[in-house]
């Protein structure tokens, strides 16, 4: 009798129709309790700063190798959450390549844009940024600005320059310039297997 009611836990425990369970990442469904033994030794990421009048909190989930996956940043006004701005997850390497900012005027209109950095790697890196809305308080993201390697804001010229390269001998320089709300290219200088 006993290995009867044994059997049968064995079976409900399958699922009726005997294939796994499949885990979801607890993070992604917003939850961060254990989902099941392989999960134990991932653990919450929290990097936190200040300014601006808000208090920023980059959230994710850090695994046993060191991998970081980032995915919201909440943003909390006099204590109380006053957005949150959730992106594709950010895969790095590291914790200690979990960069963000809010110190940027990225469309040079008197205030502080948010910039999350998406890839890292020796030579480049590129980022993420949402630009404030300061009739609505509000963060957008501007997806034409993910794909600028090396982004360097230059505040003075009201500019975005960048410069990088791509094996030992190709190397480029690109600089990009609101016209109206559009980003725009507007000077790029290759030099291609050491030939301009």
């Amino acid at each position: 009798m006993l290995l009867v009611i044994c059997a049968g836990c064995k079976r409900k425990a399958a699922g009726s129709n005997g294939s796994a369970v499949q885990i979801t990442d607890s993070l992604r469904a917003g939850l961060f309790s254990a989902a099941g033994p392989e999960d134990t030794a991932l653990s919450p990421f929290v990097k936190s700063l200040e300014g601006n009048g808000y208090v920023y909190r980059l959230k994710g989930i850090r695994f046993p190798d060191g991998k970081t996956d980032l995915a919201s940043v909440d943003i909390y006004c006099r204590g109380k959450l006053h957005q949150k701005v959730n992106f594709d997850t950010v895969s790095l390497l590291s914790e200690e390549e979990a960069f963000f900012s809010v110190d940027k005027d990225v469309n040079f209109d008197g205030y502080n844009d948010l910039e999350i950095v998406n890839v890292k790697g020796n030579y480049f890196s590129k980022s993420s940024f949402w630009l404030y809305g300061h009739q609505d308080k509000r963060y957008i993201h501007t997806e034409e600005l993910d794909e600028i390697f090396n982004p360097e804001i230059d505040a003075l010229h009201q500019l975005i320059r960048s410069s990088y390269h791509i094996g030992p001998s190709d190397e480029y320089n690109e600089v990009y310039e609101w016209k109206g709300k559009k980003l725009v290219l507007t000077h790029r200088q290759a030099m291609e297997n050491g030939n301009p």
